[in-house]
């Protein structure tokens, strides 16, 4: 393998995070929120929910096979949470005054957020990605008492991406390749341009 190729090998994630604030209808794209980071990365899976439909004719049941894509989930596993980020991704309300905690509700709807992150290249650059719809469909954790082991107890959100209803463009996510952290980071901390 050519050692070019080589150094394109994705080794690392960092700097995941989400923009509020995104109006996504058949019109318009915008986002008008700031970025919010999430630190304490410690893996992250994408996988996407492909249908796959055989179309039958003459006799043949499989004449063609049609490919129905459904969408793409994000599950993110993080060592901590800021209980006001949970909140926010879920709709969940946070208290106010001296005490603080989020009060969640069966009719809790969350909102609809735009979700990026880095991955650190074998060469020392960052190939970084932005997927524009998202929406936080779970968020748990799972309790264990210490047992004398200092493993964390990692919270895991699941984000449901689609692409965007703008003009019907179906737009799922970008990926830009850097060849600093500087650079990365400016593209990440960049709101997605309005469409």
């Amino acid at each position: 393998m050519p050692d070019e190729i080589k150094k394109q090998r994705l080794k690392g994630l960092s700097n995941f995070g989400y923009f509020t604030g995104v109006k996504d209808t058949a019109t318009a794209y915008t986002v008008t929120g700031t970025r919010v980071a999430l630190e304490g990365a410690n893996t992250l899976n994408q996988a996407e929910t492909v249908n796959k439909v055989d179309i039958p004719a003459d006799d043949n049941p499989k004449w063609d096979t049609e490919t129905d894509w459904q969408g793409t989930e994000l599950t993110y596993a993080v060592r901590a949470m800021r209980l006001a980020d949970l909140a926010a991704l879920k709709g969940a309300t946070m208290s106010t005054g001296a005490d603080i905690s989020m009060i969640e509700s069966i009719n809790d709807v969350a909102p609809c957020v735009a979700v990026n992150f880095a991955a650190l290249r074998a060469d020392g650059g960052y190939r970084c990605f932005l997927y524009y719809v998202c929406e936080l469909t779970n968020a748990q954790t799972n309790f264990q008492t210490r047992s004398g082991s200092p493993s964390p107890q990692d919270y895991t959100l699941t984000f449901t991406c689609s692409g965007r209803k703008k003009a019907g463009d179906g737009v799922l996510r970008e990926t830009a390749d850097f060849d600093t952290l500087d650079n990365a980071l400016t593209w990440l901390n960049t709101p997605p341009a309005a469409v």
